[in-house]
C-alpha cells in the first residue's frame, strides 16, 4: 500500500515538475515576442532617422499628394469635381490651423512627442522627424476616418489629400529653415522667424516660446505668439 503511494506520489511530482516547465517555457515564448515587437516598434517610431529614411521621407511626401490627386481626378465622379476640390483646398487652408496647434500643444507639451521634440532643439542639424509610418498612421486616424464619418469616400480623401498636401509642405520648409542657405527673400525670413522660435526655447528671450508656424506666421499673429 505504501509503496503505491509512493508510486502515485512520485507519478503526480513528475506531471507538476513537467507543467510548471511547460509553463515556463510559454512565459519565455511570450516574453520574448514582446521584446521583439517592442523592438521592432521602437525602431519604427525613432525619431533620429538615417539619411536614407531621412530622404525617403522627403520624396515620400513630395510624390504621396500629388499621387493621391492625380487618383482623385482620374477616378471620382465628375458631377462631384468642384465639391471635391473645394475640400481639398479647405484641408490645405485647415493645415496651417493644424501645424500651429500641433507645433504649441503637441510638440511643446506631450510626451513623447515633446521629448523627441525637444532633442531637435537639441541638435537642430539632426535628421530628427517624425516617421513616414507613424505620421501616415497620424493622418489615417485623426483626419481620414473622421472625414469619412461626415462624407463620403470621395470627399473624405480629397479632404485628407488637402492636410497631407499641406504637411508635405511643412515638412520641406521646416528642412529648408535648417538646411538652405538664404539671404533674402521668404524662406529667408522664414528661417530668421524659426530660428527665434529656437533662440526663444532655449535662451527665454521672449516671455514665452515664440513663433510656432513654420509655413507661415498668421497664427502666431492672431494668438499673440510671433516675434520678429
Amino acid at each position: 500500500m505504501q509503496f503505491m503511494v509512493r508510486q502515485r506520489t512520485k507519478r503526480l511530482f513528475i506531471v507538476q515538475c513537467a507543467q510548471t516547465h511547460s509553463a515556463g517555457n510559454l512565459f519565455k515564448q511570450k516574453f520574448q515576442s514582446l521584446f521583439v515587437v517592442r523592438y521592432f516598434f521602437m525602431r519604427l517610431i525613432k525619431p533620429v532617422r538615417t539619411e536614407r529614411a531621412y530622404r525617403f521621407d522627403l520624396i515620400f511626401y513630395a510624390v504621396s499628394p500629388l499621387s493621391l490627386g492625380l487618383l482623385l481626378y482620374i477616378y471620382s465622379p465628375l458631377e462631384s469635381r468642384a465639391e471635391i476640390l473645394l475640400l481639398g483646398l479647405v484641408g490645405l487652408v485647415l493645415w496651417s490651423l493644424i501645424e500651429y496647434l500641433l507645433h504649441r500643444f503637441v510638440l511643446h507639451g506631450l510626451p513623447p512627442f515633446k521629448r523627441w521634440h525637444t532633442q531637435h532643439h537639441n541638435q537642430p542639424m539632426a535628421r530628427i522627424c517624425l516617421p513616414t509610418a507613424l505620421s501616415m498612421l497620424l493622418i489615417l486616424l485623426l483626419v481620414f476616418l473622421p472625414s469619412l464619418c461626415v462624407f463620403n469616400i470621395w470627399q473624405a480623401s480629397s479632404f485628407t489629400c488637402g492636410v497631407l498636401s499641406g504637411y508635405a509642405i511643412y515638412t520641406h520648409i521646416h528642412h529648408a529653415t535648417h538646411h538652405a542657405r538664404q539671404t533674402n527673400g521668404w524662406l529667408a525670413r522664414r528661417q530668421r522667424e524659426h530660428a527665434i522660435h529656437h533662440a526663444s526655447h532655449h535662451f527665454s528671450l521672449q516671455p514665452k516660446e515664440r513663433n510656432f508656424g513654420v509655413t507661415n506666421q498668421f497664427w502666431d499673429r492672431l494668438f499673440h505668439t510671433a516675434a520678429h
